[in-house]
């Protein structure tokens, strides 16, 4: 009887890998179709969040306020966002400064290059993260299933189609913090704080990444704390290269406070 229900249960994981297997092809073949459908947007379509970002970033780099500036006659094209409303009097930057002080990696080449390497860099970073989370799955129909998940459910999602048209960030986030999940369970002596660091610097560019830290402070994991901490101060001093403290003054006022 007991070498009749290994048989069965054999047969049935061969079942349900074969099945996995396919579920997983069909998957990799619609997220091929959709990174197609997503070079075809990103030909055709503007990149609405990306532009307003790399107008914060040019500004940054010239000492200017991004969140209050209007643009007007004379001023250089590169700090035009052709979808701002003037009648409004603040600008049309929402991002934090430390967002902005990433964009400013790439804010001086053409909008078209960087629509170009922020599209490629938004794959990269999903397909970083599923690999990470599929890696760390100590079964391989755990891992099968978080491809799946991954490539079927977010790559050929509206809202994956939408981030990626309009240039969001907000999938760098999830990379963040899938990295510090990658670090955090590396078996060297400061994972912890290097892992905290990581998630602090995500707080630093979505400050409601804070929450993420509600788990380490419950069971008492004060290295991974004490990194969030530097991660959060490094990641907020950055955007002072080029810029005053202020900044985060008028990053936090409603227009109506100036």
């Amino acid at each position: 009887m007991r070498k009749n229900t290994n048989i069965n249960t054999l047969i049935n994981n061969k079942k349900t890998v074969l099945i996995l297997n396919i579920i997983l092809a069909i998957s990799i073949i619609i997220a091929f179709l959709s990174f197609v459908r997503d070079i075809n947007n990103t030909i055709f379509y503007g990149g609405v969040d990306l532009r307003s970002n790399v107008v914060g970033a040019r500004l940054l780099l010239e000492g200017r306020d991004p969140y209050y500036y209007i643009w007007k006659e004379g001023d250089s094209d590169l700090l035009l966002l052709p979808t701002a409303n003037p009648n409004i009097p603040v600008g049309h930057v929402a991002v934090t400064p430390t967002v902005l002080f990433v964009y400013t990696s790439t804010a001086k080449l053409p909008y078209g290059v960087q629509q170009n390497i922020w599209f490629i860099l938004q794959w990269i970073f999903l397909i970083i993260s599923i690999y990470i989370f599929a890696r760390a799955s100590k079964s391989g129909i755990k891992s099968k299933l978080i491809w799946i998940l991954g490539l079927l459910f977010i790559s050929a999602s509206f809202f994956w189609r939408l981030h990626v048209e309009r240039n969001k960030i907000i999938i760098f986030y999830g990379f963040l913090v899938a990295i510090a999940f990658l670090i955090y369970n590396m078996p060297f002596k400061h994972k912890d704080l290097v892992s905290g660091i990581f998630i602090g610097f995500t707080v630093a560019l979505r400050f409601p990444y804070i929450f993420t830290g509600i788990p380490f402070f419950i069971f008492k994991k004060w290295k991974v704390i004490a990194g969030m901490v530097i991660g959060l101060i490094a990641g907020a001093c950055l955007p002072l290269i080029f810029t005053e403290p202020g900044i985060y003054l008028n990053y936090s006022l409603p227009c109506n406070c100036k």
